[in-house]
């Protein structure tokens, strides 16, 4: 399942297997960095159609994320029994898409705090920046 909220609203309706991965894969590649609701107010809003003890892939395209929404939206999820996993993307490692970046230490910063606070919570979390290549970022070997 995909929920997305921008100019256009992005929705996959939950399912399974490498076809549906696939499309909603596709899906998230077409969306748009363009929204103006907050991760934690989208999900929150679709929490009632997240399958019960379901894996749930907060995808983000940036790491600057509001740390007590985001603990409040793990466990909003894990009281339905949902397994929680992170991708962020650090948008302002690809200058043609992020614009003008805050100082790259402010981002690296506030990147491990991040990290630190989902990894110490047992999330997943991986981080994707310019030059990593996405196929290894998406593999496995995702650690705590």
């Amino acid at each position: 399942q995909v929920a997305g909220q921008g100019a256009q609203p992005l929705h996959v309706p939950p399912g399974r297997g490498e076809t549906h991965l696939a499309f909603a894969l596709y899906q998230l590649i077409h969306a748009g960095l363009d929204g103006t609701v907050p991760l934690h107010e989208v999900l929150l809003r679709n929490l009632p159609f997240v399958p019960p003890a379901s894996t749930v892939v907060l995808v983000s395209g940036t790491v600057f994320l509001d740390l007590a929404a985001t603990r409040d939206l793990v466990e909003a999820l894990r009281s339905r029994g949902a397994r929680v996993a992170f991708f962020l993307v650090n948008i302002f490692s690809f200058p043609a898409i992020g614009g003008w970046p805050p100082p790259r230490a402010e981002v690296l910063e506030k990147s491990r705090e991040v990290v630190f606070f989902l990894r110490s919570r047992g999330i997943p979390v991986r981080v994707l920046e310019e030059p990593d290549d996405l196929e290894t970022a998406l593999g496995g070997g995702w650690t705590i």
